[in-house]
C-alpha cells in the first residue's frame, strides 16, 4: 500500500459506475480492478449500490432497443447503405438478451475484483428512522425529498455496521453525491473521496507521482493546447428533451485544466487523469411541440414550425494523458498521448431554452403540410331543447258549394 493510502477498504457508490458510463472497460474502473487483483485494494459494495447498478443497466439496454427499433423502420434503406451481416445483427438483438449482457458485465466486474457485496441485516431500520425524523445526513432536505434518500441511509448504514464488526476499520468512499460527502464527515471511519481518480492516486508511488506533476505541470502549456485540440474533435448531442432536436454548429469557447491526479505508474511510464472545463457553444434546432398537426389517414403527427437557440454550457471532463518520464529524474516527463475518456457528450438542452423561429428567418419551402386534419374529437350528443308545440286551433270545416250532381 502507498505511503498516502490510510486504508485498503474502498467503497464505490452508484454515481461512480454513471460517471463513468456504465461501462467496466473504462481506463480508471479497469484500473481499479487491477489493484484488486493484485491486492493493494479491498473492494466494497452494498446490495442497495449491485441493485442501483443493474437497474441502471437495464435501462439502459432499453434505450438501446428502442433506437434500434427506430433503425429497422427503415430496413430497405439499410440495406442499401449497410453491409448485410450489419443489418442482420440489428435485427438480431433481442431486448432480454441485451439487459443479461450487460448485466453479466457487472457480474464478471464483481467476480473479477472479489469485491465484497454487504447486506442489510446488521442496519438498525430504528437507527435510519431516527435519522430521518431528526433531519441528519443524509435526510437533510425537506417535505418528500427526504424519502427518496433511503437507499443511500441504507447502504451507509451497511458500511457502518461492517467497519464495527472490523475493528472499526476506515473505508474510502468514493463518490460525488453531496449527500455521501455529509454522512463522510458524520463518521470519522468513513474517507471521502470525490473521484476514482482521487483514489487511484492514493495508490500510486508518493514520491514518484509528486515529481511526474510538477513536470507535468511546467508544460501546462503544451498540455493545453493538446487537450484544446482534442476538445475540438468532441461529438455533442442535444439529448432526449427535445422533438427531433440537432446541432447545426458547435465552438469550443474554453478549455482549462482544473486538476491532475496520477493514476498509474509502470516501468517508465505513467497514466494522468485531468479534469478539465470545457466551454461550448451550440446552435441548435428542433421541432416546435405546439405546432403539430395530425395526418387523418396515416395518423402520423407532423410538426409545422422549428424552433433555434444558442445553448452555452461549462463542462467537466476527464482526459487521459499518458507520459513517460525519466526513472532517475521523473521530473523529466515526454508527454505521448492525450484522449477524452468520454468522447460523445450530451448536453441536456431543454425546450425553454429555444423560440420558435419566426418564418422570415427559416425556409419552410419544404415543409409543406400533409393533407391533415386536426386530431379527432367526438362532438358532444345533441340533445333537443325541451319545449312544448304552439297551440294552433284546426280551422273550421265548411263543406264545399256546389249542387250533387243529377243522377
Amino acid at each position: 500500500m502507498a505511503d498516502s493510502a490510510e486504508t485498503p477498504n474502498v467503497f464505490l457508490d452508484t454515481e461512480v459506475f454513471r460517471a463513468h458510463q456504465l461501462d467496466f472497460q473504462s481506463p480508471n474502473i479497469r484500473r481499479l480492478v487491477r489493484l484488486a487483483v493484485e491486492g493493494p485494494v479491498r473492494l466494497l459494495l452494498t446490495m442497495v449500490t449491485k441493485g442501483e447498478v443493474l437497474d441502471d443497466l437495464k435501462e439502459r439496454a432499453r434505450d438501446a432497443i428502442k433506437q434500434l427499433k427506430e433503425v429497422r423502420r427503415l430496413s430497405s434503406t439499410m440495406r442499401k447503405i449497410m453491409p448485410e451481416d450489419a443489418v442482420q445483427a440489428v435485427e438480431d438483438v433481442k431486448r432480454d438478451e441485451a439487459v443479461a449482457a450487460l448485466q453479466k458485465e457487472f457480474d464478471d466486474f464483481i467476480t473479477e475484483t472479489g469485491a465484497t457485496v454487504l447486506d442489510l441485516d446488521g442496519v438498525s431500520a430504528d437507527g435510519i428512522f431516527k435519522k430521518y425524523f431528526e433531519g441528519t445526513p443524509p435526510f437533510g432536505g425537506q417535505g418528500d425529498n427526504k424519502k427518496v434518500e433511503f437507499p443511500d441511509a441504507f447502504a451507509c448504514g451497511a458500511l457502518e455496521a461492517w467497519s464495527a464488526m472490523n475493528e472499526n476499520a476506515k473505508v474510502y468512499v468514493v463518490s460525488n453525491d453531496g449527500d455521501w460527502k455529509s454522512m463522510c464527515a458524520c463518521n470519522p471511519v468513513l474517507l471521502s473521496v470525490v473521484r476514482l481518480a482521487d483514489l487511484l492516486q492514493h495508490f500510486t508511488d508518493t514520491e514518484v507521482s509528486f515529481a511526474i506533476k510538477k513536470g507535468l505541470e511546467e508544460q501546462r502549456e503544451e498540455l493545453l493546447k493538446l487537450v484544446r485540440a482534442e476538445a475540438e474533435k468532441l461529438d455533442f448531442y442535444v439529448g432526449d428533451m427535445l422533438i427531433d432536436g440537432e446541432i447545426e454548429s458547435q465552438e469550443i469557447l474554453d478549455v482549462d485544466i482544473e486538476e491532475f491526479n496520477v493514476v498509474e505508474i509502470k516501468n517508465g511510464e505513467a497514466s494522468i487523469s485531468v479534469l478539465c472545463q470545457v466551454s461550448v457553444s451550440a446552435d441548435v434546432v428542433a421541432d416546435d411541440p405546439d405546432s403539430w398537426i395530425k395526418d387523418s389517414e396515416t395518423k402520423n403527427v407532423h410538426y409545422v414550425f422549428r424552433m433555434a437557440g444558442t445553448v452555452a454550457r461549462i463542462l467537466e471532463l476527464t482526459a487521459e494523458v499518458a507520459v513517460k518520464y525519466d526513472k532517475e529524474n521523473p521530473e523529466q516527463v515526454t508527454i505521448e498521448s492525450v484522449g477524452f475518456e468520454e468522447t460523445s457528450i450530451e448536453l441536456f438542452v431543454e425546450e425553454s431554452e429555444l423560440e420558435r423561429v419566426d418564418d422570415n428567418d427559416y425556409d419552410y419551402e419544404d415543409m409543406e403540410p400533409p393533407d391533415c386534419e386536426p386530431e379527432d374529437v367526438e362532438p358532444p350528443e345533441y340533445e333537443p331543447p325541451e319545449y312544448e308545440p304552439e297551440d294552433v286551433e284546426p280551422p273550421e270545416y265548411e263543406p264545399p258549394d256546389e249542387e250533387p250532381p243529377d243522377r
